[in-house]
């Protein structure tokens, strides 16, 4: 989240954002916010989450702002040396290596 700023309640049960691991409101629950403190980033064991906003309409406050970002196998920049990370269909990973470099991360 880049801001979140919704009705407090210990139980979280006035307003709040509800984010689920999968695609549906069915998906595992990872955890419902409320209040003004920002959370760590989340990640899902798949390729989507289910966002839910509630609110009961009572309290006005500023909301929510959700930034979503995909990670792959190159995101964490595995190639060494300027080599190029490259994608395959399973979602691993090859490095395409410069003149000179050589090794399945163009460490030599």
């Amino acid at each position: 989240f880049g801001m979140l700023s919704l009705e407090f309640d210990y139980m979280c049960q006035y307003d709040y954002v509800e984010v689920r691991d999968g695609d549906n409101s069915d998906s595992p629950i990872i955890k419902r916010f409320c209040g003004n403190e920002r959370p760590a980033p989340i990640r899902s064991t798949g390729s989507s989450l289910h966002v839910l906003f509630r609110s009961d309409g009572s309290k006005n406050f500023d909301g929510f702002h959700a930034v979503f970002e995909e990670i792959t196998a190159c995101s964490s920049s595995p190639c060494f040396h300027d080599g190029t990370c490259l994608l395959d269909a399973t979602g691993s990973y090859k490095c395409a290596c410069l003149a000179g470099y050589t090794g399945q991360r163009c460490e030599n």
